[in-house]
């Protein structure tokens, strides 16, 4: 892949992807004499499929959502999901209308912030692109060194049954940790890279289901700041992500210069069978990880890494008893020889790892009862 120089910085990262979509203008056929050449998104956009770059597939243009997290006039972090298809087939999103800004807590933007509901087969497959982005909003830019967030940021893609709205399903998760109280370098965690075309097979148990994938998000910090949720449209990111080297260049620029990935667990094994693999742990090495609790049961803990040889970046996560995210998530990079301070949520079993990049280290199994 051919580098990009640090005088052509600007450039790149404030590009972003051209949108091959229009709305009937000058030299364009209406649909009416050409709808070979048009497409109907989210049940009622006309959008024509002609450009420059050539025709583009009706699966490649999308409704999406955009998540917006600004932080005074320092930093807008944003959030893009669209894209999602069911076996090649674009789905729709729900509660969406063009152009629109929804201002709402957390709960509400998350219950309401789904495809509508479709049903699976056993060997189905699902995916969507998503992506984490952020711009000085004065400068439009994003410079090597603005980034800015008084909070720590979650965002998660779930398939969730569409008769109760519960889980089944971990699609993809990423996180930004803080970065205060000067701006700096984005550091953010999650099995894909900040630029991702994430993929499932639908497995035999869920065969038949009703289903809808949904974005949730959380805050965690001191930020009095809220989510904002733009409902706009979004084309060719997933054929982008594929092929196209403008696309690939950007990436491999942004992930030198602006942004530091601590990757956990790819998808091929969710985070819940991981940390759940207790007897595939070397019992030989020495113990890295122990917690103690001021008493049996007790909810507060400290959680301490032993000191030994440099192993590079390690990853401490904390799931409940059944391999499911708590919530709200714990994820922290620590060092050889640490001591966290941490309180369970709720009465339960917990089951904590240490990952030293993608490979988990060794696990820890506490029950909390008071």
């Amino acid at each position: 892949m051919q580098r990009i120089s640090a005088s052509s910085a600007k450039a790149v990262i404030a590009s972003t992807l051209f949108l091959l979509v229009a709305t009937v203008g000058k030299g364009q056929p209406p649909p009416s004499e050409r709808p070979d050449l048009w497409t109907t998104v989210q049940d009622s956009l006309v959008l024509s499929l002609e450009s420059s770059a050539g025709i583009c597939a009706a699966n490649e243009i999308s409704g999406a959502y955009t998540f917006l997290m600004p932080y005074d006039s320092i930093c807008t972090i944003k959030y893009i999901f669209t894209e999602p298809w069911h076996n090649g087939i674009r789905l729709t999103l729900d509660h969406w209308r063009n152009q629109r800004y929804v201002n709402a807590d957390e709960a509400t933007l998350s219950f309401f912030s789904r495809t509508k509901s479709f049903t699976v087969e056993s060997g189905d497959v699902i995916q969507f692109y998503r992506e984490i982005d952020y711009r000085n909003p004065i400068t439009g830019l994003k410079d090597t060194f603005n980034f800015f967030s008084r909070d720590t940021l979650d965002y998660a893609v779930e398939l969730v049954s569409a008769y109760n709205m519960k889980r089944l399903v971990l699609l993809d998760s990423i996180g930004i940790m803080p970065q205060r109280p000067f701006p700096g370098k984005m550091r953010f965690y999650g099995p894909n890279n900040a630029m991702a075309v994430v993929k499932y097979t639908i497995p035999s148990w869920l065969d038949g289901d009703s289903v809808c994938m949904r974005v949730r998000v959380y805050a965690r910090g001191s930020g009095s700041y809220y989510f904002t949720r733009f409902d706009n449209i979004k084309s060719t990111y997933a054929a982008a992500m594929r092929q196209h080297p403008a696309f690939l260049a950007q990436l491999a620029f942004l992930a030198e210069h602006c942004w530091t990935w601590i990757p956990l667990p790819d998808q091929d094994e969710p985070l819940e069978k991981a940390v759940l693999r207790m007897g595939e742990t070397d019992k030989s090495s020495p113990k890295l990880l122990s917690v103690q609790q001021n008493k049996n049961g007790e909810s507060k803990a400290i959680i301490r890494i032993a000191p030994t040889q440099d192993l590079g970046p390690l990853s401490l996560v904390i799931v409940d008893g059944q391999g499911k995210n708590i919530s709200p998530a714990f994820l922290k990079t620590v060092d050889n020889s640490q001591e966290i301070a941490y309180q369970f949520p709720t009465n339960g079993v917990y089951i904590i790892g240490l990952f030293q990049g993608k490979s988990l280290l060794e696990t820890v199994i506490i029950n909390v009862n008071r």
